[in-house]
């Protein structure tokens, strides 16, 4: 069974380029995980530091449910010590 049809149609669900989430799930690109981590978080709503930690934060859940990327972005480099991404990369916010 392929997982290509799988695969493209979360892409687009998550609005990502289907190879950055090709490269994510085979750990070839950090920056490509970022993407596709804020994708997730901002597309279901998640709170960013429940999704690195598994502890749930209040501030940062209410970041995520008011689309507030620069407040996501700032709780991922919090988290990972990684820099935010220039703004050529952010998505548009919904």
């Amino acid at each position: 069974m392929s997982d290509q049809g799988q695969i493209a149609s979360a892409a687009i669900r998550l609005g990502v380029p289907e190879q950055e989430l090709r490269d994510t799930l085979r750990y070839r690109s950090s920056s490509s995980a970022r993407r596709v981590v804020r994708a997730v978080i901002r597309l279901y709503r998640l709170d960013p530091t429940w999704v690195m930690t598994g502890i749930y934060n209040p501030a940062t859940h209410r970041a995520a449910l008011n689309q507030d990327v620069e407040e996501i972005d700032t709780a991922l480099t919090q988290l990972t010590g990684e820099h935010p991404l220039p703004d050529e990369h952010r998505p548009e916010a919904n």
